[in-house]
């Protein structure tokens, strides 16, 4: 808690964005020791991180309640439809319910946007991590990787660093549209 509050105080400032980097941060750090070694993530953790997160939206400037809501929803749905497909298509559970709700509160704490980016960071993330794994050890491609850690230390970047990263984007793809 105390590294992710000197992050925010020191990005931040004592404001209600830096309030919501120390959440983030801790809650990182929390799943990724509990989805590694248990593959859980826990929703004592989650469900109230939902709430925290609508309430800073309802009372700080840098997210507006309805990117809150948007974002929660959007992440809630895009992974609950990922582990409805994974499930009908590999006859087994692809994604667990933590990961959902976990998805949900990054959502209201990123926004829609910003939260697309953390998904997008995961996700390469995690490709990484296996072909490593799988460089080094006999691990198979196939063996089962807890996202949470890289989807939460991905929401973590997309919250420093996302609106920068978005702007970029947007004025390369400008560029090359011209």
């Amino acid at each position: 808690m105390i590294l992710g509050l000197a992050a925010g105080w020191f990005l931040y400032g004592w404001s209600l964005r830096a309030l919501a980097l120390a959440i983030l941060v801790v809650s990182a750090l929390v799943i990724s020791l509990t989805d590694f070694r248990y593959q859980v993530v826990p929703d004592r953790l989650t469900l109230p991180g939902i709430a925290i997160g609508l309430l800073i939206a309802a009372i700080s400037a840098h997210i507006t309640l309805a990117n809150a809501l948007i974002g929660g929803v959007t992440g809630f749905g895009i992974f609950y439809g990922l582990a409805w497909a994974g499930e009908k298509l590999l006859k087994k559970e692809s994604m667990g319910g933590g990961d959902i709700k976990l998805a949900a509160m990054l959502g209201v704490f990123l926004g829609w946007q910003q939260l697309g980016l953390a998904v997008f960071l995961a996700a390469v993330s995690a490709v990484t991590y296996l072909l490593l794994i799988r460089l080094v050890t006999a691990t198979p491609l196939r063996s089962r990787v807890p996202f949470g850690p890289f989807l939460a230390y991905s929401a973590v970047a997309s919250f420093v660093f996302g609106e920068r990263a978005i702007a970029l984007y947007l004025g390369l793809l400008a560029v090359n549209l011209d």
